[in-house]
């Protein structure tokens, strides 16, 4: 009989698909990840940790430095010490800059990366590749993870769980195959996850729990005393001695992160610890349902006053419930278990015991423990399906019905994250007294001109949580804009009163007093600055002008107190402060020297570059300006009137392109910043593209109405365009 031709040709194909299986696999999850995630190239970074990350770090920002790089290693910025992070976010600054698409592309790299390796890592451990395949795609696409890879500050959970996931692969080799050779790499990378977030300190656990399932190097079934040393209880000694140097790691990377959080810790210790362990009990839980429901989902689920008894009695009898019949099924299934506690114990470091932070819970933190709950559910699942006659096709359609719901909600949350506002909003909108996101938001709305919007975002989250110090003070620096001085200094005062530590809170209480003529009140104000902070600059040079004010102007700002009344500059900080009041003098030229003088002694004078800069300006020296501009850039990347001030600078000297480039940049970094789309407004019209022009000229004037000098730009630009 002869073959029939298609089906030989089908039968081929099946064949070298079996033996590629693997690499399809690994297309196919890579694929499905791009998919879901794609839009986060779009996205821009939000103010929220990511201004502390990138933006306003003048370490990060600055790209790869020898000096950044020590940085990295010693800082305990942010309450972690995470020199990796800090480097992988120096490289996108180094190849980026500011650019967010860049860092987002790389979240999502990452996370495609883990995808990949979990795949792998299951699938060596077990040889069920299917199962592994299932865990890995759920993994790639749970809701629950959005926010690990759509925020850039969560760097840090991609990048330590690859190092986990490499961990892992390393220790299956070991297992294979123990000795030196193969155990240096699992302590080389568990070594780079903790350099790169402490949460993967369980991971000398959870090796203990992959020898047991699917390692099967110990066994939980039957008496584990029976046979003394030779069995399985002289196994799992040996088993915990071997990993005693990860235990040490552990113990030092805890130690490390307690030191770093230490003052967060303290913020948070008012919690009483019965409602931080009621609240643990409820985020176990709380973690469940949404793995299973996920939705709403919010970048911040603020911690509770109070928890009913009742919801924490449930919760407790619920995990008690489905521990004992993990435990219980151990023999037959002893993937429940390890799943079970897999979830459990990766959970311990975020879980709220020692609180740190303002959350109840958070979607990040679920990035590792969720590994350990897919995995027990598709082995269940699985096993279940084989010992029932159901049709080969509905198990797979089933995890297919699971992979596009999650993918659509995974599509929808990740909406929320394009920017700042819609996270915020949709915040409060799925969340209750949720006093940060009303901060944040009436900050951004702020910064946008939106004030009065903004005041009631500050009052609602003073009404929250009155003891806000953030509230507060935001409130106070919005009455102050609008030259509400009364009003505000009771805001500082307040915000003072809540946190007595707060510089920020001094330093401009004190400027309001200046402005309401209190100078002496304004000269306590920044001497507490400088107090708590001797190198605050602003605070140095608003001592100046306080003390000049009552006439004291033989009196310096030196960075200690000296009863030595001096006559000439000291300190790079006193030529400025001598610099400033000879430009308001109107003495220029003097000015300038003072500027000089205080760069000589420190070039990496912000104010100093700045001011040194816009009075080369005021001389018409574009060309000797556009470095000091470049520097202050340089030194703090997001002040959009630096890049103004730039792209003023270099079209005077006929550099119209990257003039227009700055400018850009400028609008990007505030967009509501009139002046820049004015200045670009005028170069764009210059240059022949006098539609895009108006554009600018008129926004500015939507932006700000009464700014004369854009409307008689507008009249001009408008002037040009009717000539025929």
């Amino acid at each position: 009989m002869t073959a029939h031709p298609l089906r030989n040709e089908s039968g081929r194909l099946a064949g070298r698909i079996g033996r590629h299986r693997g690499l399809v696999i690994c297309l196919v999850l890579a694929l499905i990840t791009l998919a879901a995630y794609w839009q986060v190239h779009t996205f821009d970074f939000v103010s929220y940790d990511d201004d502390r990350y990138v933006l306003q770090n003048p370490h990060v920002n600055t790209g790869l430095k020898p000096e950044n790089i020590a940085w990295a290693f010693r800082s305990l910025e942010v309450s972690n010490w995470h020199p990796l992070t800090w480097l992988s976010l120096m490289l996108d600054a180094q190849l980026f800059r500011l650019d967010a698409s860049g860092y987002h592309v790389d979240n999502l790299l990452f996370h495609i990366l883990n995808t990949l390796l979990l795949y792998i890592v299951l699938n060596a451990m077990t040889g069920l590749p299917w199962r592994s395949a299932a865990v890995a795609a759920l993994f790639a696409l749970h809701p629950l993870h959005v926010e690990s890879v759509a925020w850039v500050a969560e760097r840090k959970d991609v990048l330590s769980t690859f190092f986990m996931l490499l961990t892992l692969l390393a220790y299956r080799r070991y297992a294979g195959r123990p000795g030196l050779k193969t155990y240096l790499p699992v302590v080389l990378f568990y070594t780079l996850g903790l350099m790169s977030k402490p949460m993967v300190v369980t991971l000398p656990f959870l090796l203990l729990l992959l020898d047991v399932w699917p390692l099967k190097r110990v066994s939980l079934a039957g008496n584990p005393f029976q046979g003394g040393m030779n069995g399985e209880a002289g196994r799992l000694v040996r088993l915990i001695y071997e990993k005693l140097p990860l235990f040490g790691l552990t113990v030092l990377s805890s130690a490390v992160t307690l030191l770093a959080q230490g003052s967060e810790i303290t913020t948070m210790q008012h919690l009483q610890i019965s409602l931080r362990i009621f609240n643990a009990l409820v985020a176990y839980c709380g973690y469940l349902a949404k793995t299973v429901w996920p939705i709403p989902l919010a970048v911040l689920y603020p911690h509770p006053e109070f928890i009913p008894l009742w919801q924490t009695i449930g919760a407790a009898a619920l995990l008690a419930l489905v521990t004992a019949l993990a435990v219980m099924t151990r023999r037959r299934h002893p993937y429940l278990l390890v799943g079970w506690l897999w979830y459990l114990g990766t959970l311990v470091p975020v879980i709220g015991l020692i609180q740190v932070g303002v959350q109840a819970m958070a979607d990040r933190y679920t990035y590792i423990p969720l590994i350990g709950i897919f995995v027990a559910a598709v082995w269940m699942i699985s096993d279940w399906s084989a010992r029932h006659a159901y049709p080969r096709y509905l198990l797979p359609a089933f995890f297919t019905a699971v992979a596009g719901f999650l993918f659509a909600i995974t599509w929808t949350q990740l909406g929320y994250w394009q920017n700042s506002e819609p996270l915020f909003r949709h915040a409060l909108a799925v969340t209750k007294n949720n006093h940060v996101m009303h901060n944040n938001l009436g900050a951004l709305l702020a910064s946008r001109g939106k004030l009065p919007e903004a005041a009631a975002h500050y009052t609602a989250a003073l009404d929250i949580r009155p003891n806000d110090a953030d509230a507060h003070y935001n409130l106070g620096n919005l009455l102050l804009r609008q030259g509400r001085i009364t009003e505000a200094i009771p805001r500082y005062r307040e915000a003072i009163r809540c946190n007595p530590d707060f510089v920020p809170a001094h330093n401009n209480l004190g400027i309001a007093f200046a402005q309401a003529g209190e100078n002496a009140q304004a000269v306590e104000q920044f001497r507490e600055v400088l107090r708590r902070d001797p190198g605050h600059q602003e605070a140095g040079h608003n001592l100046a002008f306080a003390l000049e004010n009552l006439k004291k102007a033989s009196e310096t700002v030196p960075p200690r107190t000296s009863k030595r009344v001096r006559t000439e500059p000291q300190t790079a900080e006193e030529s400025l402060a001598a610099g400033i009041s000879l430009a308001q003098k109107g003495d220029l030229a003097g000015a300038i020297d003072r500027f000089r003088e205080a760069l000589k002694r420190d070039p990496n004078l912000y104010d100093a570059n700045v001011h040194l800069g816009l009075s080369l300006a005021l001389q018409r020296d574009f060309t000797g300006a556009i470095p000091h501009f470049r520097k202050a850039i340089q030194l703090n990347p997001k002040r959009p009137e630096m890049y103004n001030s730039l792209g003023v600078a270099l079209a005077n000297t006929g550099k119209i392109d990257e003039a227009i480039a700055q400018l850009r940049e400028a609008i990007r970094i505030d967009p509501n910043f009139a002046k820049a789309h004015n200045s670009l407004g005028v170069i764009l019209a210059k240059s022949g593209n006098i539609d895009e022009g108006l554009l600018h000229l008129e926004e500015a004037l939507r932006l700000q109405p009464d700014y004369q000098e854009a409307a008689k730009n507008l009249a001009i630009v408008q002037s040009l365009k009717a000539r025929p």
